[in-house]
């Protein structure tokens, strides 16, 4: 199994349109209470079998997670009604007929947890929790099939950076009257911490 990384299109200074880099992954560590049907917990860690080089000029950068200082829980998910961004390699954020070559990216609307609730009211085995975060993107331009585990990344205006907020978990329309749901990362930097590797 590899992961693709994505670095930036820099066909503007002369460099090819799309780097790309490829790890061999070491070992994947799902979340040890993921559940299958109600997709509860569904989140894993990835361990690359080399180091990749985060530096000034590199194209692959890494995206933070939502801690406040001192390593405490800062949930920086926007409110309900703002905006929060994915990315993917699935066939809804550009082109519903096949996956895409290269990650695309969309803006999406944050939902209220009830909203959401009522939304999957029809499917038992699934219930919304505190651990979840609903987004609604417009038809064709939402999290769709091919982009599980992709970032739901929300930017703080202060810091001018962006938080990886979400994971993305299931949804069945692709933007098509019901919002898609999310792992809530906040919920789950405990377990990071304790299971990544130095």
């Amino acid at each position: 199994m590899e992961v693709l990384l994505e670095g930036a299109k820099n066909a503007a200074i002369g460099l090819p349109p799309l780097l790309r880099y490829k790890y061999k992954v070491e070992e994947v560590v799902p979340h040890p209470n993921y559940n299958v049907t109600s997709r509860e917990n569904d989140l894993a860690l990835i361990r690359l079998s080399a180091e990749i080089p985060f530096n000034a000029s590199s194209e692959i950068k890494p995206i933070c997670l939502p801690f406040e200082d001192g390593y405490g829980v800062w949930d920086a998910l926007p409110k309900d009604g703002e905006t929060a961004y994915l990315g993917g390699w699935g066939y809804g954020l550009k082109n519903m007929a096949a996956q895409i070559e290269e990650m695309d990216q969309a803006a999406v609307t944050i939902w209220p947890k009830d909203n959401c609730t009522h939304s999957y009211r029809g499917d038992r085995a699934k219930k919304i929790t505190p651990k979840h975060i609903c987004a609604y993107g417009k038809a064709e331009r939402d999290a769709c099939r091919g982009d599980n585990g992709g970032p739901l990344m929300a930017l703080m205006t202060r810091q001018r950076i962006f938080f990886q907020i979400g994971i993305v978990s299931y949804g069945p329309r692709c933007g098509y009257g019901v919002p898609g749901v999310y792992t809530r990362v906040s919920e789950y930097l405990s377990w990071i911490l304790d299971t990544m590797d130095p």
